[in-house]
């Protein structure tokens, strides 16, 4: 009897062993899935909002890694802001859209990523970030706040290390002044040579004010780039993706040479945030930029998505990208074409 009751004690010892191993293996891949210290979720109104921390305790010569992030449901639409106008405490040193993914309810997530350091040592605060959404197509917003986010931040002295203070030196002795005349040899040169630089600066203005120089407006190499575009024969020859691609490049390359915005190397959702957000933001009115942003996406989806579009929309892309240049055309804004071609980038 003493034997079967040694029997199970050793089973209960070696249950309770692999219980706990199995719960400390579940805690560390949890961690390492999320690698953050600060993780926090909001949600509402079809929006759920995060915020995340890499480390809630760091020196004052480390940096940290923010994230912001707000997935929406279908027929929703949401803005991430702009942290560096709210952080008082924190300076960004880096900031990247990562771009969306799925989350796991099937919502599209977009992702905003920085890097932070603190501007000094103590008890920081990053503030509350708020989020406005609607629904597409209507002017009513709504807002969801997060809340405010402490992080510790400690000095490199420690607490008992006194301050180093510099004393007199004694006995300081003057060395002799020497005096080579390589340094007026050098300074002779540099003289000249700044005397070239300028003398050919001068030259080249001058030559330049001798060259003509031709200017067409924006909108006039649009509007040439369209003729050539249909001239090309695209549509009948069942050539879709290379039409939706071409008079996709005619927009972008429009809106860089009309307002100064660099389109062409970016991918729409980086393209329409900088509108949104960015250095274009007083460029374009909601509806334009709610235009530009459709008909871009539309583009994208026959381009990347094998989307196949009707009779209809493949007619009227050429007069969408058409009306909008009317609406926003501008004499003065004029492009050097003397070289013949106002960017030297390949042929439209």
């Amino acid at each position: 009897m003493k034997v079967n009751t040694i029997y199970k004690l050793v089973a209960i010892v070696c249950c309770c062993g692999v219980f706990l191993v199995s719960g400390c293996k579940d805690e560390g891949q949890s961690a390492e899935k999320n690698g953050f210290e600060i993780d926090k979720s909001y949600a509402g109104g079809g929006v759920v909002v995060a915020v995340r921390v890499s480390e809630s305790k760091v020196t004052v010569a480390d940096t940290l890694t923010m994230e912001l992030e707000a997935s929406v449901e279908e027929g929703f639409e949401v803005s991430i802001p702009d942290p560096g106008t709210a952080m008082e405490d924190f300076e960004i040193r880096d900031s990247r859209y990562v771009g969306q993914r799925l989350d796991a309810d099937g919502n599209i997530a977009r992702l905003m990523r920085y890097r932070i350091a603190p501007m000094s040592a103590g008890v920081l605060e990053i503030p509350a970030f708020v989020f406005e959404f609607g629904k597409e197509g209507e002017d009513q917003t709504f807002q969801i706040s997060t809340e405010a986010i402490t992080i510790n931040v400690v000095s490199l002295l420690s607490a008992g290390e006194a301050a180093t203070v510099a004393e007199d030196t004694e006995g300081v002795v003057q060395l002799p002044v020497v005096i080579s005349w390589w340094w007026y040899i050098a300074g002779g040169v540099i003289v000249i040579a700044i005397i070239a630089i300028i003398a050919v600066v001068v030259f080249r203005r001058c030559r330049d004010r001798e060259i003509e120089r031709i200017y067409k407006g924006a909108h006039e190499i649009a509007y040439e780039r369209l003729r050539a575009l249909e001239a090309a024969g695209l549509i009948e020859s069942g050539k879709l993706k290379e039409y939706y691609e071409r008079v996709s490049n005619v927009l972008r390359y429009y809106v860089e040479d009309r307002f100064r915005i660099c389109a062409p190397e970016r991918t729409t959702e980086e393209f329409l945030y900088d509108l949104q957000f960015g250095e274009g933001m007083y460029v374009l009115g909601d509806g334009d930029r709610d235009s530009l942003g459709q008909f871009l996406r539309h583009c994208d989806l026959v381009k990347f998505a094998r989307h196949e579009p009707t009779g209809e929309q493949v007619k009227k892309t050429v007069d969408l990208v058409a009306g909008f240049v009317d609406k926003t055309r501008s004499d003065e804004c004029m492009i050097d074409v003397t070289d013949g071609q106002p960017h030297t980038r390949e042929e439209i």
